[in-house]
């Protein structure tokens, strides 16, 4: 359903909050310039060694994401010791895109030497052998880019290696592996699936998918419970709510946000809701 803004127009937003969740964005996104103009506009409080971190983390995801795995390594290894040992999954990336950028330079006999000593060991490991010999493949092929494992050459697949390794490094130092503007688009999507979810039982229709929350401003919720004019979430909501944070493992004060505001923001009337559930149309 489209949302009335009359129903969301009297609902108190803290700035503090707001400036908090853009500014998590920036710092995890590496974007230092823009987060001390940020800074320096809203009179937030920004740690130096969180200026510092950024830097770091920029040339090391640059370095990954240009396929230079190999230095993005040495540095990983600067200001997270340890990390790539305990991450096996993501140091086998790593390298695994250092190999590729050799069978893209036509280097394949050092790219196969590469793999003999550095890759080679994690087939010792079953979740690592269908990997291996998709990246494997790639040396049968004249030009790489045209084999079935194409994808692998692509920016994308960079980035997402790059990005893997921006967290890592992120929760290594004690610090939110992902930001909150993502761990709130999280909690209100558990919130509408529940209810969508619980309305789908009362009246056997089909649950339709969640929006694009990113791309909508109506987060239509359609179900609840009445309770002292307000809306009470499902204990079970709830509860699915809890397991996001607590497997993120690093929810900052501000993201345990008043239920009821949530559900208010929708824009969903409470009155509307008990009619539904009721059958009182």
């Amino acid at each position: 359903m489209d949302v009335d803004p009359r129903h969301y127009d009297n609902i108190a937003v803290n700035d503090g909050d707001i400036q908090n969740i853009v500014l998590s964005y920036l710092v995890h996104n590496c974007y230092k310039e823009t987060a001390e103009s940020f800074t320096t506009c809203t009179g937030l409080k920004q740690h130096t060694d969180y200026l510092v971190d950024m830097a770091k983390r920029k040339r090391i995801y640059d370095f990954a994401v240009e396929g230079n795995a190999l230095k993005a390594i040495e540095l990983t290894e600067e200001v997270a010791p340890g990390l790539l040992e305990k991450n096996e999954d993501l140091h086998f990336d790593l390298l695994s895109l250092h190999f590729v950028e050799l069978v893209c330079s036509r280097k394949c006999t050092e790219a196969l030497e590469f793999a003999q000593v550095k890759l080679a060991p994690f087939g010792k490991l079953h979740k690592y052998v269908e990997k291996l010999e998709d990246f494997m493949a790639l040396l049968a092929y004249e030009e790489p880019e045209k084999s079935p494992m194409f994808h692998l050459l692509s920016v994308d697949y960079r980035q997402r290696v790059a990005e893997s390794l921006n967290r890592a490094i992120l929760a290594h130092g004690n610090l939110p592996s992902y930001t909150a503007m993502e761990r709130l688009i999280k909690q209100v999507t558990v919130v509408r699936q529940s209810l969508s979810q619980e309305l789908g039982k009362a009246y056997s229709t089909e649950i339709q998918p969640a929006p694009n929350l990113v791309a909508t401003h109506g987060w239509g919720f359609e179900n609840g419970r009445q309770n002292g004019g307000g809306i009470e979430m499902e204990d079970q909501t709830v509860m699915k709510m809890d397991e996001i944070l607590k497997s993120d493992g690093d929810a900052t004060p501000f993201l345990y946000l008043d239920t009821l505001s949530i559900l208010k923001s929708t824009g969903v009337a409470a009155e509307e809701i008990r009619r539904r559930r009721t059958g009182n149309w």
